[in-house]
């Protein structure tokens, strides 16, 4: 969705969720992220880096996604993905953000709610602090990918280092994560 009032770039997101940042109510911003999701994210190229190590070395482990994504619009979060990364992934689970649509009672609602009862990875990558909280209340070592919403993270080459260090000391996972 276009907004031609917003002058902010990709970098200067550095909130997530970013409504207060672009100066709108919360029920707007989804409403344009879904719109956004169902209309271009088809589109959207994968990280470059990201692809690169898929490539290089996604075969030297088994990959799911966990996506925090609402239900109009899983369905293209998951074919993206499985067009691009496809070939190295082996699930794709979902914890729906809610937009007021009747969730299954019982299904999971956070990514947390997947770790305790669906699926335990041995490491798990995201850009968002709040779940990676979630994978460490759940004793799983979790990597923070840097975004400008999480400075602190990692780049990929420093996620690279890390699954290396993983891989030569046969799943050891150790404090570094």
């Amino acid at each position: 969705p276009e907004h031609p009032g917003c002058r902010l770039h990709f970098t200067d997101l550095t909130q997530n969720s970013p409504e207060r940042l672009l100066g709108v109510e919360r029920e707007a911003y989804l409403q344009s992220l879904d719109e956004y999701r169902l209309t271009k994210y088809q589109s959207m190229e994968p990280d470059k880096n990201a692809l690169r190590w898929f490539r290089d070395c996604g075969e030297q482990y088994r990959h799911v996604v966990v996506s925090a994504v609402s239900l109009k619009a899983v369905h293209i979060s998951a074919e993206w993905v499985y067009r691009h990364f496809g070939q190295w992934m082996r699930g794709f689970f979902v914890a729906p953000t809610s937009r007021g649509e009747k969730l299954v009672e019982g299904y999971p609602t956070t990514k947390q709610d997947i770790f305790q009862g669906w699926i335990r990875p041995d490491v798990f990558i995201d850009d968002n602090p709040a779940n990676i909280a979630q994978a460490k209340a759940c004793n799983i070592p979790a990597i923070l990918r840097k975004k400008p919403w999480a400075p602190k993270g990692d780049e990929w080459a420093a996620i690279a280092a890390k699954f290396e260090k993983l891989r030569s000391r046969d799943g050891y996972v150790d404090e570094a994560f």
